[in-house]
């Protein structure tokens, strides 16, 4: 194998189901049971891992939000498109950095630049040349599904081999179907590189997304980590290759706090001139659905709105005070302005969080 072979997470589970069946992906058997299931699995892993390397760049960023000085921050991952676009994740970018250095798999190195972040998902896409006459980036891939395998890549020990971690698709439709769940190892070391299956099809770009309240980042080691869902971030491309960011939805409203998994959500305060408030939403307003689905708790509404970007158009279902009837209102989300203090649906300053249902 040409590429460093570094494997961690529950390899053993995943060669006693090998032993006992075959490898999972996405619904379909890729891998026989054999007399050496150690063997099958690895050489499962390697083709995987052979095919998308090559894919898997290493990025440094300078100056801005790297060091004044010029001198390069801790280097990152990133999954090349097609020419001249990297995704990678807004890890190690809370600034512009001066300058961006993208290192791929083949030796060569070239001169690249942010074009714009998916705040969201915690993405930011890249230009590794002259991107005003390229066609929007396409990404290709497929949805995840639960109990198939999955490989983590990354680039950053050495930029000459890949960084691999190993386990499974644990849950899908996470954080507001932002994201895939897995307990492969998820850290600094693969933010921004790919999450494949053995077939390998991208599953989703790695990200330190979080439940509400918490950061990804936190999470290491603890065998919970994400990706941002490959069917969440392909239709989200051209809109960042216009050059313009993307931002979680602001909808200007706060709701109870005390037990977010059987509040009903009701609103405490609307905030004025805000997006909730321009659409007719008032204090005493019980939501019931959020673009058809319907929403029991507090806990309900995060999820549904988490996922959700400013600009969107979005569908309330609204019950007033007591009422009996409801009421539809149509509320265009805005990007939460500094001075705002609401505690919104989806980014709460605190809360008493449960494991999300």
């Amino acid at each position: 194998m040409n590429q460093a072979t570094r494997y961690s997470g529950p390899r053993g589970l995943l060669v006693a189901l090998l032993a006992t069946s075959a490898v999972f992906v996405g619904g379909g058997v890729v891998a026989a049971a054999s007399n050496t299931p150690e063997r099958a699995i690895d050489a499962a892993i390697e083709r995987a891992v052979e095919q998308v390397a090559p894919r898997v760049v290493q990025l440094r960023y300078f100056g801005g939000g790297a060091d004044s000085l010029g001198v390069a921050a801790a280097p990152v991952t990133g999954y090349a498109l097609e020419e001249p676009w990297v995704i990678t994740s807004t890890y190690g970018l809370r600034q512009d950095p001066a300058g961006v250095l993208c290192h791929f798999a083949d030796g060569s190195q070239t001169q690249a630049r942010v074009v714009a972040r998916d705040h969201n998902r915690q993405l930011a896409l890249i230009s590794v040349g002259e991107a005003a006459d390229s066609d929007p980036p396409k990404l290709r891939g497929r949805a995840a599904r639960v109990g198939e395998t999955a490989i983590a890549l990354g680039r950053v020990y050495d930029a000459d081999s890949v960084n691999v971690t190993v386990g499974v698709v644990s849950a899908t439709e996470r954080l507001g179907s932002r994201a895939v769940q897995t307990d492969a190892l998820v850290s600094p070391v693969n933010y921004g590189g790919p999450l494949i299956g053995l077939d390998g099809q991208l599953l989703g770009v790695i990200t330190p997304l979080g439940p509400p309240g918490q950061s990804g980042v936190g999470l290491y080691d603890s065998g919970v980590g994400f990706a941002a869902a490959y069917e969440a971030v392909a239709p989200r491309l051209a809109t960042l290759a216009s050059g313009r960011d993307l931002h979680p939805g602001w909808l200007g409203v706060t709701l109870p706090n005390d037990d977010p998994l059987r509040a009903a959500p009701k609103l405490k305060r609307v905030t004025q001139d805000g997006p909730a408030d321009t659409a007719g939403l008032a204090a005493g307003d019980t939501i019931t659905a959020v673009n058809g689905a319907a929403i029991g708790s507090v806990w309900d509404l995060r999820r549904q709105m988490s996922g959700l970007d400013a600009d969107a158009e979005v569908e309330f279902r609204v019950r007033q005070d007591d009422a009996a009837s409801e009421q539809i209102r149509v509320v265009h989300l805005a990007i939460k302005p500094a001075e705002d203090e609401s505690k919104d649906p989806y980014h709460p300053d605190e809360t008493k969080k449960p494991d999300e249902p």
